[in-house]
């Protein structure tokens, strides 16, 4: 299985704090398991070489969930789910991704704040709004190993 995008992660990344506080590097690990990702693809690094591509994908997934409402970050590193969340569960969507989260009003307001004329994406391509931020730079810097 390829590594999937963080939009795909978002839902996984929210079923795992369903039972209380977890820690992201844990929940990294929990997912690369129900994956079933590979050694190799659970090791790729980023360009920088400091994290795992799989990592940063899972911390931008959980980084939009906060923003949206879905999570509550309790200490460095760490999350668990809020009301929101617990609700959308209850009910859960196919997926969550960004289309989905800008009907929460927080999410739709930082949404808006990052992507005035000035923001890169809208400099480089309008299409790359759905992507990390990490990938947006490796594009516009025309790294061949973005996704």
């Amino acid at each position: 299985m390829a590594i999937p995008d963080f939009q795909s992660l978002m839902l996984p990344v929210l079923r795992a704090s369903a039972n209380g506080e977890v820690k992201i590097s844990d929940v990294v690990g929990l997912l690369g398991t129900q994956l079933k990702l590979s050694e190799t693809e659970l090791s790729e690094l980023l360009p920088s070489g400091k994290q795992t591509t799989f990592a940063n994908l899972a911390n931008w997934a959980k980084s939009c969930l906060g923003k949206a409402g879905l999570i509550d970050l309790t200490r460095r590193g760490h999350f668990v789910i809020s009301d929101r969340g617990r609700a959308v569960l209850a009910s859960p969507p196919a997926t969550i991704n960004i289309k989905y989260q800008e009907s929460f009003p927080e999410f739709k307001l930082f949404r808006e704040a990052s992507t005035q004329p000035s923001d890169v994406a809208s400099i480089v391509a309008p299409n790359l709004k759905d992507l990390t931020p990490d990938e947006i730079i490796r594009s516009a810097h025309g790294d061949s190993t973005s996704r």
